[in-house]
Order: C-alpha cells, then structure tokens, then sequence
C-alpha cells in the first residue's frame, strides 16, 4: 500500500490536471488532521477546494458517528473527488478495512479514474460485464 502511495507522490502526481478555476490567493493548507486521527496529506489537501476540503471533513465526521449521509452538490462540483479522497485517507489512515462503491454503470469507469488519482493506494476491482477482458 505504502509503495503505490509512494510511487503516485513521487511520479503520478504531476499529472494531476491544474484546476484554472482555483483561488490564486489562496494558500494551500497543507497536511490536516482531524479529531480522530484521519490525516489529510498535503498532497490532497493542497489540491482541494475549499468547499470538498469542508465536504471531507463533513463525511468524516458522519463516519466517527456510524452515520450516513448525502452529497448533493451540483454536477461537476467534484462529489466524486471528495469521496475518493475520503476514501483514501481513511484507508491510508487504516479507519477503514474495506469499502464497496455501488454506482451506476456509465459512471464505474469515471470512479476508477478518480479513485486512481485521489486514492492511488486503494486496490479497485470492477466487477461488471464492462470490466471483462475480450
């Protein structure tokens, strides 16, 4: 697990696309920890805006209260983003054992993309008649 958040840090993460619409004048924030434990490196942080960063930190604390929730944000506002992050952390933080992503079958591909990027320690596996080799 370890290695492969290495190696994303070390030679993925430059080809993480730069959001043009991000604040110029803001300062990245860096790595943040969370009541609880869940550390937000800054490698993920940095690269949030503002409003995933509280939408991070919103699910983390429905998840310290074995709640559930909803993230109802507009398309294109990053939903996926956010809970791939989330995810990652919580993995990368050992908060997590395992996690199963149910989504609708246009979107598992896009999943897997951002998970990729936002997650890149996470093992994914597609299981859907669309994840078929030949």
């Amino acid at each position: 697990y370890e290695d492969r958040v290495d190696d994303w840090i070390e030679n993925g993460i430059r080809t993480m696309r730069v959001m043009k619409e991000r604040d110029v004048n803001e300062a990245p924030p860096g790595e943040q920890v969370y009541e609880g434990g869940l550390v937000i490196p800054a490698w993920v942080n940095d690269r949030l805006f503002p409003y995933q960063r509280t939408g991070l930190q919103w699910m983390w604390e429905l998840h310290r209260q074995q709640a559930g929730g909803i993230i109802g944000d507009e398309m294109g506002l990053g939903k996926t983003v956010q809970m791939s992050a989330f995810l990652g952390c919580l993995a990368a933080c050992r908060k997590s054992k395992s996690i199963l992503v149910i989504a609708p079958a246009t979107i598992l591909q896009h999943w897997l993309k951002e998970l990729a990027v936002w997650a890149p320690g996470l093992r994914r596996i597609l299981i859907h008649p669309s994840g078929e080799i030949g």
